[in-house]
């Protein structure tokens, strides 16, 4: 087994080897809205139960101490000023009187507060195995729990690979380098925070579409993918398109393979898991805020006189709107880290980026266009983008009505980094000959690994 998959075991090496370098090299609580995300984690692991989100933030004493003893605020929105501690402080923690779990207790209340708890669930566990330990150690050994996630889903990758193209590795390898090296999945990988876990989540559950469509349809496989689904739920709204999108297909491929009598029966089989696995937080969440998929983070309002017509000319189509679109869909996508205030320069790097993003796209249209060699799961993969593209504004137009601000920001499309890597990939293998596949994988990892280098580079020079 071990010889089988040698190429995979080297390559989770150098993500796990890549994945440590990311967690240390990012100081405390500097990914954006860590300590949001730890202050749910802490909360769950000290009371054993979610918190509620109320009209004020709450953070434990001891939280409190840390983001002041790493000068949190003080860093993430200043770019000119590098990381340092504050001794004094610091040393605080360490003292009888803050350090014992009086002091890690809080109301729970705060801006993640509202999420649904499959992703703190598992890091509270994280949490409780360095319990006795320090607050930093605490804050590691989550975003250590990141790193293995991220692990977890550059192997999946890997196989979604290895099913499209199973006579060969390269494709599998390539998928999976593509997917650990990609630079904004590697900070989400490196941080306590509930995306990693979605993103985890829907690559799965995008490998067991295929398995279901390609290899068997088994009452166990039926059931797996509604736990899966259901589970997905209870991470993060935005994967209510995720499941959607893939349950339809299956239901699609079902009725076109079985017919419909045998399509709803599967179905069965998959909402029944699916609906249990959910019910307890949806009945929680309609109880606590009026709705089936969690609170809604406390959010600044913007200026009221600017409406849905506004938005629509500001969201790409005057020259802000495309600046905007700019900033969101590549330079938010592929390396610009939130209040790491970082991105690549020159800025000449993110226009080849961009270039390279459309020739992929024109290419795997023009390989549908020409039924070319796998273009079904190309096919799948931009409609599946599209679609997760069309989710996340429809749910910024709502969010927008109501707040009047802008909300999308590029890590949100991870959900779709795999068949988006599926479609740069056959987008440039259906341009060239075919003679050259090999040298189109090969160039597509190095400039992926070559990518996340400069990103460790770029946050290395902000802190230190």
């Amino acid at each position: 087994m071990f010889k089988k998959y040698l190429s995979l075991w080297i390559v989770l090496f150098v993500m796990l080897v890549k994945g440590i370098v990311w967690v240390y090299i990012i100081p405390p609580l500097q990914n954006p809205d860590e300590h949001v995300h730890f202050a749910y984690v802490q909360y769950m692991g000290e009371e054993n139960k979610v918190p509620i989100q109320a009209s004020d933030q709450s953070y434990s004493h001891e939280l409190n101490l840390f983001t002041m003893a790493v000068k949190m605020n003080d860093i993430a929105f200043n770019s000119d000023v590098k990381f340092s501690i504050n001794p004094n402080i610091y040393e605080l923690l360490y003292t009888p009187e803050n350090s014992n779990p009086e002091m890690r207790t809080a109301s729970g209340s705060n801006l993640a507060a509202g999420y649904p708890p499959g992703y703190y669930f598992f890091a509270s566990l994280v949490y409780k195995l360095g319990y006795g330990a320090s607050i930093l150690f605490r804050l590691y050994a989550v975003r250590i729990l990141s790193v293995i996630l991220g692990l977890v889903a550059v192997t999946l990758a890997y196989f979604i690979g290895k099913r499209i193209e199973p006579k060969s590795n390269f494709l599998a390898i390539i998928l999976a380098i593509m997917t650990g090296m990609q630079p904004m999945f590697s900070m989400v990988g490196a941080a306590v925070n509930n995306d990693i876990m979605m993103d985890v989540a829907t690559i799965a559950l995008l490998y067991w579409l295929l398995h279901i469509v390609t290899v068997q349809s088994k009452k166990t496989s039926l059931i797996i993918g509604g736990i899966l689904a259901g589970f997905g739920l209870i991470i993060k709204a935005h994967m209510v398109y995720v499941c959607g999108i893939i349950l339809l297909i299956a239901l699609i491929v079902f009725i076109i393979k079985y017919g419909w009598a045998y399509a709803l029966k599967s179905a069965s089989f998959v909402a029944v898991p699916m609906f249990f696995v959910y019910l307890p937080w949806m009945i929680f969440s309609y109880i606590q805020y009026g709705s089936f998929t969690g609170g809604v983070a406390f959010q600044p309002e913007g200026d009221p006189t600017h409406g849905l017509a506004w938005y629509l000319q500001n969201a790409m189509f005057n020259e802000a709107g495309r600046e905007r679109f700019f900033d969101v869909w590549v330079k938010m996508y592929w390396a610009k880290f939130g209040w790491l205030d970082t991105e690549f320069y020159p800025k000449l790097i993110y226009t080849i980026i961009a270039l390279a993003m459309v020739i992929g796209i024109i290419g795997s249209i023009y390989g549908i266009i020409r039924k070319k060699e796998n273009y079904k799961y190309v096919l799948f993969s931009l409609i599946f983008v599209i679609g997760n593209l069309a989710f996340l504004y429809i749910v910024e137009i709502v969010y927008f009505a109501e707040y009047h601000n802008f909300m999308l920001q590029g890590r949100y499309i991870l959900t779709s980094l795999v068949p988006f890597n599926l479609i740069l990939l056959f987008g440039f293998r259906f341009i060239f000959p075919e003679r050259f596949k090999n040298y189109v994988y090969y160039s597509a990892g190095l400039l992926m690994v070559v990518l996340n280098l400069m990103s460790i580079g770029l946050i290395y020079s902000r802190y230190y």
